[in-house]
């Protein structure tokens, strides 16, 4: 598996650092308006911030809080939409798109049998046939925050994470990212490399 060199992958994502508003810095601007939600998430990232500082290994607890951050500053709330959230594959849109049109019921069927023998196979929800995928890994960003140590400002963090948002993939190109060795680490472009995505870059601009 390739690893990231947080000091240096660090020191050239915020050489990007947005000057001017675009697409990352208005996720970011998520995170100062004020209200109760957006002082909730600020206030988790002000913790991942606190943390990187002091050079605090990476564990769940910290995954989880950067998937958070990551989902307010992409929606502006704490819910993933399946059915409406944008970025999105074309293979995962496909299969979203054939839930739809059958009400949201996904006919297909779990392989396996249930514990008890003749016991029916039970029924698919079309969402187990698809993923939400950070096209950073949350590894990777904590790590690179960490790289900054004491140096690691609250708005750096936030486009650390905000510079590549999560992306819903089909199941199958999930499991293809960790077939070729991306599964925690990687350069977002190579990790996605070969998945054709529905009209968006990977990389916000």
């Amino acid at each position: 598996m390739m690893a990231l060199n947080g000091a240096e992958t660090a020191e050239a994502a915020l050489s990007a650092f947005p000057t001017t508003t675009d697409g990352i810095s208005g996720r970011i601007a998520r995170l100062h308006r004020g209200d109760v939600e957006s002082r909730a998430a600020a206030t988790i990232l002000k913790a991942l911030v606190a943390l990187a500082g002091d050079g605090a290994r990476y564990t769940f607890y910290v995954s989880k809080m950067i998937w958070r951050v990551s989902l307010y500053m992409e929606c502006g709330d704490w819910t993933l939409d399946w059915k409406t959230y944008p970025r999105i594959s074309v293979a995962a849109d496909a299969i979203r798109v054939k839930a739809a049109g059958l009400g949201w019921k996904y006919p297909g069927v779990d392989a396996g049998i249930g514990s008890t023998p003749g016991a029916a196979a039970k029924k698919k929800k079309w969402q187990n046939d698809i993923t939400f995928d950070h096209a950073r890994t949350i590894s990777d960003a904590y790590a690179m925050m960490r790289a900054q140590k004491s140096a690691l400002k609250f708005d750096a963090a936030a486009f650390l994470i905000a510079e590549y948002p999560p992306v819903i993939v089909a199941d199958f190109e999930n499991a293809d990212i960790t077939r070729r060795g991306f599964r925690n680490t990687g350069d977002p472009e190579k990790r996605y490399q070969g998945i054709p995505l529905k009209g968006f870059s990977l990389r916000t601009e």
